[in-house]
């Protein structure tokens, strides 16, 4: 039995100058390594002269917008209005870093805190067709920590809350865009892809990619980069990895003949 072939499209990426700067990304269509190399390197350490208009646009808006709420008190701020700045957010950091794919797919919830399993945020497809489906964003406005018989509740910060909403779109971005052949399904079983506790190799560079360029941006964001959830992610993908590494050399070793797809 032989594994089914596919051909990928050309990943997309930003054009500087021209009409036709931004692309249009079809449903499934990409390799997630091409899609996630070409997507970096269209905002990577880029100089502001090469960057498209939209680009330069979306961070002078993102820098602005931010700076704007950072200097309140992020408990006074109501519900609505935490939500409605943080979609706004999600709709530059979608402009400079997905193409502007996502803005008109993204919902934001804002919850009180989440189920235990997930602490800042948790993202999945709103369903339907394509063409029409939602990228769901719950993002927890507190944490709760117990300690003994203490309840701690800490509220997490803007910068916590906005990168945690850039990291659920970067989910959305390859759950949308990230082909699921059978070959790319095979290499998420080797763990470079989406399964590997959904934080693979290629979704933690993109996901470091993000938060050093919104650092390049603005200090606050620096500490993300060596934040707990940060350094929990790689620790549990290098985790992860191993395993699925055992698991890859025992079935080799058991059929003696390798993969078949």
């Amino acid at each position: 039995m032989h594994r089914r072939t596919f051909t990928h499209e050309r990943a997309p990426a930003y054009k500087v100058g021209g009409k036709e700067q931004k692309p249009h990304l079809r449903a499934k269509a990409y390799q997630l390594v091409n899609l996630a190399y070409c997507t970096i390197g269209s905002f990577y350490k880029i100089p502001i002269s090469h960057l498209t208009l939209e680009q330069v646009h979306a961070r002078r808006h993102f820098m602005y917008l931010f700076e704007q709420y950072a200097t309140r008190d992020i408990n006074t701020i109501p519900g609505d209005e935490l939500v409605s700045a943080l979609w706004r957010m999600g709709k530059y950091i979608d402009e400079f870093f997905f193409f502007g794919s996502l803005t008109r797919r993204l919902q934001i919830t804002l919850m009180d805190s989440l189920p235990s399993g997930f602490e800042r945020g948790r993202s999945y497809s709103g369903g339907g067709e394509w063409g029409s489906c939602t990228w769901e964003v719950e993002l927890a406005r507190r944490k709760r920590a117990h300690r003994g018989p203490c309840t701690c509740i800490r509220t997490w910060s803007l910068v916590e809350l906005v990168s945690t909403l850039a990291h659920e779109m970067i989910h959305g971005f390859f759950h949308m865009f990230a082909c699921r052949c059978v070959a790319c399904r095979m290499d998420d079983v080797e763990g470079h892809g989406l399964t590997i506790g959904f934080h693979g190799r290629v979704f933690l560079v993109f996901s470091a990619a993000v938060v050093e360029q919104m650092a390049i941006w603005l200090d606050a964001f620096r500490d993300e980069l060596h934040s707990d959830d940060f350094l929990c992610l790689m620790r549990n993908y290098r985790m992860a990895r191993k395993r699925s590494a055992q698991q890859v050399e025992g079935k080799r070793s058991g059929n003696g003949s390798g993969w078949k797809g």
